[in-house]
């Protein structure tokens, strides 16, 4: 399955970002479902015990920190599997987890820092919270294809997003709306089977992600072909593989 290297529209992004998930649901979600699932049944026993004792929702905390931990990960392996489909690669379950793996700590150190800086922003007044929000949406793509991390991630994320962020505003609303929308359906049909309503959540959540991730890689190159002809740069590399191909069939 090829997709094209170039600058999009913003309803092209939308578009190639969905069917880079259709096409490869399976993997994609794979890597979401893990974490979304339980982290969903952890959340409902939350609601329970918290209004039934109390005292057992304290524990049922810990798990669900544990898993929100490990959020930044499956967005890290979503990006690098994402990418690889994107570009004519065909990446396994168990590539894509060693090399997520590899950048476990960079990763949580960046996103510890990213939270920081947002925070930190809005206590100042709203406004640079906000601006900030925007201006690191590409941070998790930045550390899982170019292995930057820390304050260069963040530095890297707001230089490619500059000129970008009305655009990026419109597509996080336009995509939390449909996918809103998708989720509010899942939970619907789960809730006819009471016992069913986490697991048609954590699907639910595990989609939204995995889509999320999927434009937020395509605007990456999108906004990289832009700016950088990335596109040009892709093209050639293909051409060298090729020449490379045909020389050693020729040999």
């Amino acid at each position: 399955m090829r997709y094209e290297i170039r600058p999009m529209s913003f309803g092209e992004i939308l578009d190639t970002g969905f069917r880079l998930l259709r096409n490869h649901v399976v993997l994609l979600v794979g890597f979401a479902i893990p974490i979304y699932v339980p982290m969903a049944y952890v959340g409902e026993h939350l609601q329970t015990a918290a209004r039934e004792d109390p005292g057992s929702a304290a524990v049922a905390v810990v798990p669900l920190f544990l898993l929100l931990s490990l959020s930044p990960l499956v967005s890290v392996a979503l990006a690098i599997a994402t990418a690889d489909f994107y570009l004519g690669r065909s990446p396994t379950f168990g590539d894509v987890l060693a090399r997520t793996f590899k950048a476990f700590l960079p990763v949580v150190g960046t996103f510890f820092l990213m939270g920081l800086a947002i925070v930190g922003g809005f206590l100042l007044l709203i406004v640079p919270g906000i601006y900030l929000m925007f201006a690191f949406y590409l941070v998790t793509t930045v550390a899982a294809l170019e292995q930057v991390y820390g304050t260069r991630a963040l530095r890297r994320s707001r230089e490619l997003m500059q000129g970008n962020l009305w655009r990026a505003v419109g597509i996080i609303v336009v995509s939390w709306v449909a996918l809103t929308v998708l989720g509010a359906g899942i939970g619907m049909a789960m809730r006819l089977v009471p016992s069913l309503s986490a697991l048609g959540s954590g699907i639910a959540q595990s989609l939204a992600v995995a889509y999320i991730t999927a434009v937020s890689v395509v605007m990456y190159f999108d906004i990289r072909c832009r700016k950088e002809a990335f596109d040009l740069e892709h093209l050639a590399s293909l051409v060298d593989a090729r020449g490379a191909e045909a020389a050693a069939t020729a040999a």
